[in-house]
């Protein structure tokens, strides 16, 4: 993943480096939520996660001979995925060692280390020249980094018309003042930042250099099922979510406030695609 602006990168780095020893081969080396239709939806996790990925995958319009950054890469999975179902090269960055291991074995194993690579890297100061990716992608890392920050990074690194598509959280509505405890609690458990309505994410692009090309409420389809413990087995639809892979996931008490926040309405999941317009760079 990549850091926070309010938890240090050192906390956060381990909360993953704890994620690393979840059963991920079961998960396919997924560490975020899935994807169903509907409420009759009995897909299992590892397919609806994979689901997930699918759509952020046909937004990026990349293919063989392009390349793309996957901001906060995890153990891997998602990577792949991606790699090869367009034959573009994948660079991923993590700053977790553990996952960042996981996810270089799982290049060797596959034989795709032709295409995938992966690096130790903070997505708020990213390693890269300007203009190095046809596409930059982060899914469910936003939370944990300082948006303004990392969005600036992200139109750094495209090229011009180059897309940015991402998954976050978002603040779906007002927090009561009796339900302020239950939001502090998920923020510290999961090392998450403040969380932005929707409506500001257009301007946060803008600010950026980006122009949005999409931006939709997932929050029926990913956070509208049981959010148990992964402790048990991950095969059924009733296993919604490896959540936005923070805290000690499998920890019922975390797991227990995001699915509170999720019930009571407060907490939303969005996807957004944006793309950097060469007038619209911002000065550096």
């Amino acid at each position: 993943m990549a850091r926070s602006s309010e938890f240090a990168d050192s906390a956060v780095g381990a909360l993953y480096d704890r994620a690393a020893h979840l059963p991920l081969e079961q998960l396919g080396f997924n560490l975020h939520v899935g994807y169903w239709e509907d409420s009759q939806d009995e897909t299992p996790y590892r397919e609806a996660a994979e689901r997930l990925t699918d759509l952020v995958t046909k937004r990026l319009r990349v293919g063989p001979g392009r390349r793309s950054l996957d901001v906060g890469c995890g153990a891997g999975g998602p990577a792949l995925r991606v790699a090869r179902a367009t034959g573009s090269a994948v660079v991923g960055v993590n700053i977790s060692r553990e996952q960042l291991a996981f996810a270089c074995a799982l290049a060797e194993r596959e034989e795709m280390t032709d295409l995938l690579s992966f690096r130790h890297a903070d997505g708020t100061d990213l390693p890269f020249d300007a203009d190095s990716f046809d596409a930059v992608w982060a899914v469910e890392s936003m939370p944990h980094m300082d948006r303004v920050r990392v969005l600036r990074e992200m139109s750094r690194v495209v090229r011009p018309g180059g897309r940015v598509v991402i998954t976050d959280m978002f603040a779906r509505k007002p927090v009561a003042e009796d339900r302020q405890e239950v939001l502090e609690r998920f923020r510290e458990a999961w090392m998450v930042g403040p969380l932005a309505p929707i409506g500001d994410y257009p301007a946060l692009l803008r600010d950026a250099g980006l122009r949005l090309l999409e931006l939709a409420d997932l929050t029926e389809h990913v956070l509208g099922r049981s959010l148990p413990s992964l402790a048990g087995p991950v095969d059924g639809a009733q296993h919604a979510s490896a959540g936005p892979a923070g805290a000690e996931i499998g920890d019922q008490a975390a797991l227990a406030y995001l699915a509170d926040l999720a019930e009571g309405g407060e907490l939303g999941y969005l996807l957004l695609v944006a793309e950097l317009l060469p007038e619209l760079t911002p000065v550096p």
